[in-house]
């Protein structure tokens, strides 16, 4: 799985979807390529509407976008008139878009001023398409969330949270972080996106989510 950067990044652990990525000194506008790492402790969803997401949002004023904005979306292969802002949440705004091969895209970006930043951008598999069979195929009962959460990781410690936040299918009611003690620490899923933060520094062993009912639907585990 690819994933596109602009914002220069320190050593941070990024779990998107079923994978865990290592990002070490990325610089603006370079494509990485991430390591998917076997994760044996993942739980699959088993709720119902995992597979559909409520793709409403507003669309961006395309003709006004700059320079570095476009060659973002160029990079990631998106049309940039396909771009809707589905919110902004905690000063992070979340875009949804089409790829020129049909893949609908994610985008992040910090809220920098009045008009669009992206930060960070991936495609994702689709029933209408498969650019890469080990994407993660977004919305889906295996994928039910596609995780941005972002993690500081030191040298023999566990990852702790820096940033805690994503996109979810219609079925997902809340995404928690569970600590070492056990502890869920929870954030609600809302207009497709769920956001958490404000809380102290977290050493996180798991990533998971909840249906409506309080049942468990994903489990991704921390190594």
């Amino acid at each position: 799985m690819r994933l596109f950067f602009k914002k220069k990044l320190t050593r941070r652990w990024i779990l998107s979807g079923r994978f865990l990525l290592v990002v070490v000194g990325l610089f603006a506008a370079v494509v990485v390529s991430a390591t998917a790492l076997a994760l044996s402790t993942q739980k699959k969803s088993t709720g119902q509407n995992s597979s559909d997401i409520s793709r409403g949002g507003t669309p961006i004023d395309a003709e006004q976008l700059p320079k570095s904005e476009l060659a973002f979306l160029s990079d990631l292969r998106v049309d940039p008139s396909s771009v809707k802002e589905l919110t902004n949440r905690s000063g992070v705004r979340y875009y949804v878009g089409t790829s020129s091969n049909g893949a609908l895209c994610y985008i992040t970006g910090v809220v920098l001023g009045p008009g669009p930043h992206f930060g960070i951008g991936s495609c994702v598999r689709t029933d209408k398409n498969r650019p890469d069979p080990t994407q993660p195929r977004f919305p889906s009962d295996e994928s039910p969330i596609l995780d941005r959460s972002v993690f500081h990781k030191a040298p023999g410690a566990r990852a702790e949270i820096v940033r805690f936040s994503g996109f979810a299918a219609d079925n997902v009611a809340a995404i928690g972080v569970v600590d070492t003690a056990g502890t869920t620490h929870w954030a609600e899923a809302i207009d497709n996106v769920y956001s958490g933060g404000g809380w102290a520094p977290i050493e996180a062993a798991a990533i998971v989510a909840r249906d409506s009912s309080g049942r468990e639907i994903y489990r991704f585990e921390l190594p």
